[in-house]
């Protein structure tokens, strides 16, 4: 028998599986506790809280671009 390999169109079926896709190797790892010589040397929430506020604020200044100034150049 033969199968179809289609990709799923159901935008939600998407969603799940690209969370499924970092989700369950990041619990993985989490489980196994692994020994990261290289990481205790930086302060990993501080990392992280300058990461999301850098996407933060690339995240505005691109839809204030789309929203304002992309509309206008086709005009």
């Amino acid at each position: 028998m033969k199968h179809d390999a289609s990709p799923p169109t159901c935008r939600v079926c998407m969603t799940i599986r690209k969370f499924l896709f970092v989700a369950v190797p990041l619990v993985l790892i989490m489980a196994s506790q692994p020994e990261l010589v290289g990481v205790s040397d930086y302060n990993l929430a501080a990392i992280a809280g300058y990461l999301a506020v850098v996407s933060l604020a690339g995240l505005v200044l691109y839809k204030s671009y789309a929203e304002f100034f992309k509309g206008r150049d086709s005009e």
